[in-house]
């Protein structure tokens, strides 16, 4: 009850009604700030999760082991396509649903692992949908299932020159 008839008396009062308008204002200010900081503090928290994301990445494309990338560079030289732009060409997404296929088929990789090792910045949900892709392809396709079995054939004769090349 105190404050209100407190405020009865600010409101009565001229001088008090100027200070009223002051604190109003000043009320104003101090929100516009807040809203600022918080606009701020997103952007902030927005560019750190892109920055811990991309470090990441890179960190899991220099774990990425050698014949992962030359499985990559199999299929580009291959299709004479880069797997790695985010290109929705029936050429290009037919190469790179050969390349999960291949990575999930011969590697213990985790979706999220496979997609680390291309550029795409596809999700897991993507490289699911490109294996089934890949599997209906193997299926219905005889020119996909030859290209396929092509590529396996390379990245196995690539691997066997290697170790040739470089026995451990």
């Amino acid at each position: 009850m105190n404050t209100t008839l407190e405020t009865q008396r600010i409101y009565n009062d001229k001088s008090s009604n100027r200070r009223y308008v002051d604190i109003e204002k000043q009320l104003r200010l101090k929100n516009n700030e807040i809203k600022k900081l918080r606009e701020t503090n997103r952007n902030l928290k927005l560019a750190y999760n892109k920055l811990k994301k991309e470090t990441y990445i890179e960190n899991l494309n220099q774990q990425t082991e050698p014949y992962i990338l030359k499985v990559k560079e199999i299929i580009n030289s291959k299709f004479f396509v880069d797997i790695d732009m985010p290109i929705r060409n029936i050429e290009v997404v037919s190469a790179r649903n050969m390349y999960y296929a291949w990575c999930r088929q011969n590697t213990a990789y985790s979706y999220k692992r496979i997609s680390a090792t291309l550029l795409t910045n596809h999700d897991h949900s993507t490289i699911i949908h490109s294996i089934n892709e890949h599997e209906k392809y193997m299926s219905l396709e005889k020119k996909y299932k030859e290209d396929y079995l092509n590529v396996c054939e390379l990245v196995k004769m690539s691997n066997h020159a290697e170790l040739v090349i470089n026995p451990s």
